[in-house]
């Protein structure tokens, strides 16, 4: 987002300064008529943009976009800067923004039925992306103090940060998700919170998020952690929405805990890795490589049973996962096992249960609303102790 608006920042600039002149621009309030004028005809209505310095190498204000009472985009303060060739330097006339800083943009988002929209930045945003490319490089950029709220039919999420870009390219973000409350539907979700930071490093892009306490809650279901990590290290977008190159993502839990029905698990932690390679595409997405998850559980109740010290592990090698128009598809060699110190029913108590499953080749498939599993799986289960057979 950051990057888009240096875009929109240089591109408006340069159609100040040819409309009007460096002498005429300097003048604030005709240099604030042309840029309302540019920015109404590209889909943005500027209520409110105010010069506070302006010369021949860069420029100071405040910018507001959207309705007055309720903007999409407010920079308290935005400096400017840009250097300007012309037949005085044996060369055409072009303005070049070297950099720009952002402090207190305040951004507001929304997410409407599957789809990110930014009210009257949206029309920004399109006419920057169709620019044709420009042999000067993209400028510097530095946000202080952001803020950005994300509406959506649930709640609110609100998230406060700053970060940085050189030439157009991300070098850093800090940010720190506000508590959230949202319901949809009939689940509930809450968070109290946590951070996230992004850096880039030899074209890989490296992130880590550290949240506290979370839980979901529906009527007949809920879980919940009391800490969740996730970090990854991936290649760097190499155009539009496209990632492609080696990847690596971890997702760990503490303090888990979950009810379904009549089954409730409690004291529990998860680990979740993948090592492999990614292609995302707009409109097709696919990884492929080894992923594998851990678990385990203090007590597990059942409909007519009671685990403790349940533990388990699922490794999945050769994975493909593939997500594109017609859904989802997974093939992969799996092998799983599970294990528990006791198991307690109505008919006997089992100690040092353990069970392993494996299969050569399984295949997921969504078909609609419904998901096809195929492959042969073969198993063992082990145990200790007694159980009564029912009475004949």
């Amino acid at each position: 987002m950051a990057r888009r608006g240096a875009l929109l920042l240089g591109a408006a600039l340069t159609v100040l300064l040819i409309g009007g002149g460096v002498v005429y621009l300097a003048r604030a309030p005709i240099a604030e008529g042309l840029a309302r004028q540019w920015l109404g005809a590209h889909g943005a209505s500027a209520s409110n943009l105010e010069l506070s310095a302006l010369s021949l190498s860069g420029f100071t204000a405040k910018l507001r976009l959207g309705p007055s009472d309720d903007p999409d985009l407010t920079v308290e303060n935005m400096v400017v800067a840009y250097s300007i060739s012309g037949p005085w330097t044996g060369a055409g006339f072009n303005v070049r923004t070297r950099s720009v800083r952002l402090v207190r943009p305040h951004l507001k988002a929304r997410w409407i039925n599957g789809k990110l929209t930014f009210g009257a930045v949206d029309g920004l945003i399109k006419v920057i992306e169709q620019l044709p490319p420009s042999k000067d490089p993209l400028p510097d950029v530095i946000i202080e103090d952001g803020r950005a709220r994300l509406l959506t039919s649930g709640g609110v999420v609100q998230l406060r940060g700053a970060g940085s870009l050189r030439s157009g390219a991300l070098t850093a973000l800090q940010g720190q998700v506000d508590p959230f409350h949202l319901r949809i539907g009939r689940t509930e979700i809450d968070g109290v919170g946590g951070a996230v930071s992004v850096e880039s490093y030899g074209g890989r892009l490296k992130s880590q998020a550290a949240f506290g306490q979370c839980a979901f809650a529906a009527p007949d279901r809920a879980a919940g952690a009391t800490r969740i990590r996730v970090s990854a290290d991936v290649p760097y977008p190499g155009g539009l929405r496209s990632w492609s190159g080696p990847a690596q993502m971890t997702v760990e839990a503490d303090g888990v805990a979950g009810r379904l029905q009549q089954t409730i698990v409690t004291d529990g932690a998860a680990n979740a890795t993948f090592e492999g390679v990614m292609d995302a595409g707009p409109t097709r997405q696919s990884l492929n490589g080894i992923f594998h998850a851990s678990g385990r559980m203090g007590s597990g109740a059942f409909a007519a049973a009671r685990a403790h010290a349940i533990s388990g592990n699922v490794t999945l090698s050769q994975l493909n996962l593939v997500r594109g128009a017609s859904g989802v598809s997974a093939r992969a060699a799996a092998q799983a096992t599970v294990a528990a110190g006791t198991i307690d029913t109505l008919a006997g108590k089992l100690t040092a249960v353990s069970s392993s499953m494996g299969s050569g080749d399984i295949r997921l498939q969504t078909r609609g609303a419904g998901l096809l599993v195929t492959g042969a799986i073969e198993g063992t289960l082990t145990g200790h102790g007694a159980v009564r057979a029912p009475a004949g």
